[in-house]
């Protein structure tokens, strides 16, 4: 078995690499509304408030404008808030707690697997794929999005639930499984759903035991009661700022009929197969977890298989018949990093075998894991707002170039632009990287850049990228910084990140 060692080795080695990539781009605390929500922050913090300007919100009572967001998106960012700012710091910064919740998420998936009865070879490696070769790597550095929360807390969930089952019911990890639903359901409303999937895994895992209905009967009452402060104080966020009980942002934000069946065939291909949003092309390393499900239902138990494909299946179907579905302005299938974690689980299976695999299928394996590496080191070290960017046409004389372009949310013509090769931000991205490495290597190709561009899209795009030419460099806050103080902490993190993984190894060895 590893040692705890290993868990603070993986922490440490993921959370370097996200610090070493993250972002000092203005445009990426605009992306997520992650300037909203530091306004909320500075309200909350400055004279108890939680409105903020008109612009950064949606109406709400006495004419007073309010985020659309539930407040557990700001409760985690709460302590990173108070740190840097006590530092002068300010902006996106504050999302570092995106780069720590990503890392422990992968922590929990590796413990998840240990108590799967995996060993520290095939869940140690699953967990590094999941950080750093699936686009959890880009929402830990680059975007204020609440989707990383919302993993860690779902992951937190699941697992208590399952120790609680493994060790012989001890009634502790019901309540700390209980309470990382709640801030769940805090973070992102539709936390609430996993009380199917967690029901499922629950009811499987009491199997044979007599007095089953009664001791689900008794964790139903735990959950139950544990939740309810929880929930009162979802319900009441909402009475002070909406007048009801009942009444979230999100229906004054997107419009009240956001959910419909007839968005899910949509919803489902693009998920699956479209170049802007499939979480094939976003995470290749997703598709070679799938080869490995049949190993992967035999190994565990099979009330938890059953666990995580309710899990992976409520979300999934969830957010398909969402209007919204694709999640933009963001990069990939920014919905489904919170079943991410769900899907990589079978690479366990795969790495256990690895030793009895063909050199085939094992160099198969390994240009899969190359190419979804890559995919995620692209946006990681470049700017992807400026893929962005050459999808929607953003420009200051024309903000709604992207409606008029594209048609509202829901319109058959935006929905059609993620199934066009040409609208794939991960397919810009490439190009982008290309230019930026060349502008980097020799300032004089800049017009030769700016001359391709100026061919390749309309007059409104190209204005937009030439006004952020200034950005157009390799998006690493310390290489953008030029200072001997941010080399300084560039260098501490890298030398981490090498000892961290070092002691991976030390580790895996062990085990």
């Amino acid at each position: 078995m590893i040692r705890d060692r290993g868990y603070v080795f993986l922490f440490i080695f993921l959370l370097s690499a996200y610090a070493l990539t993250f972002s000092s781009n203005i445009t990426s605390s605009a992306i997520g509304e992650g300037d909203s929500k530091i306004a909320l922050l500075n309200s909350f913090i400055g004279g108890g408030q939680v409105n903020v300007l008109p612009h950064r919100g949606v109406e709400g009572l006495f004419g007073k404008s309010y985020t659309w967001h539930e407040f557990g998106q700001n409760f985690f960012v709460l302590p990173f808030f108070l740190i840097l700012k006590s530092l002068r710091l300010s902006g996106y910064p504050f999302f570092i707690c995106n780069a720590v919740l990503t890392a422990l998420a992968a922590v929990l998936l590796m413990k998840i697997l240990i108590a799967l009865g995996y060993g520290p070879r095939a869940s140690l490696p699953t967990s590094v794929i999941y950080g750093l070769g699936t686009f959890a790597w880009f929402y830990a550095a680059k975007a204020p999005f609440e989707q990383p929360v919302a993993v860690f807390l779902l992951l937190g969930e699941f697992y208590y639930a399952l120790k609680y089952i493994l060790e012989n019911r001890k009634r502790q990890y019901l309540f700390i499984s209980a309470a990382f639903m709640g801030f769940g359901v805090l973070t992102k409303t539709e936390i609430a759903l996993s009380a199917i999937p967690l029901a499922v895994l629950l009811w499987g895992g009491l199997g044979g035991v007599p007095e089953r209905r009664r001791i689900f009967s008794g964790v139903f009452i735990v959950f139950f009661c544990l939740l309810i402060p929880f929930a009162a104080f979802y319900l009441f966020y909402d009475f002070i700022r909406f007048g009801s009980l009942f009444q979230t942002g999100y229906p004054r934000y997107v419009g009240p009929a956001f959910f419909k069946l007839q968005y899910l065939p949509m919803g489902i291909t693009g998920f699956l197969l479209s170049p802007g949003k499939s979480i094939f092309l976003y995470s290749p390393a997703i598709l070679l977890a799938m080869f490995s499900v049949r190993d992967f239902s035999r190994r565990v138990p099979r009330w938890a298989f059953r666990g995580i494909c309710a899990t992976v299946l409520v979300y999934f179907l969830f957010y398909s018949y969402w209007v919204d579905w694709h999640g933009d302005y963001c990069w990939g299938p920014r919905y489904l990093l919170l079943i991410t974690p769900f899907l990589a689980m079978p690479l366990a299976s795969l790495f256990e075998r690895w030793k009895g695999l063909a050199r085939g299928w094992k160099a198969i394996a390994l240009a899969v894991l190359v190419i979804s590496f890559t995919v995620q080191v692209m946006p990681a070290v470049s700017n992807y707002y400026l893929g962005i960017i050459m999808k929607y046409g953003w420009n200051d004389n024309n903000p709604s170039a992207a409606r008029l372009r594209l048609g509202s949310e829901g319109s058959v013509a935006l929905w059609q632009s993620f199934f066009r090769v040409k609208e794939s931000p991960l397919i810009n991205q490439f190009g982008i990287f290309a230019d930026t490495a060349r502008y980097a290597i020799n300032k004089k190709s800049a017009p030769e850049i700016a001359l391709n561009l100026s061919r390749r899209w309309p007059p409104d795009i190209f204005n937009a990228l030439m006004r952020w030419a200034g950005l157009y460099r390799f998006d690493l806050w310390w290489a953008q910084a030029g200072a001997p103080g941010a080399y300084f902490w560039a260098g501490a993190f890298v030398l981490l990140f090498f000892l961290s993984l070092f002691g991976i190894f030390r580790e895996l060895k062990r085990g």
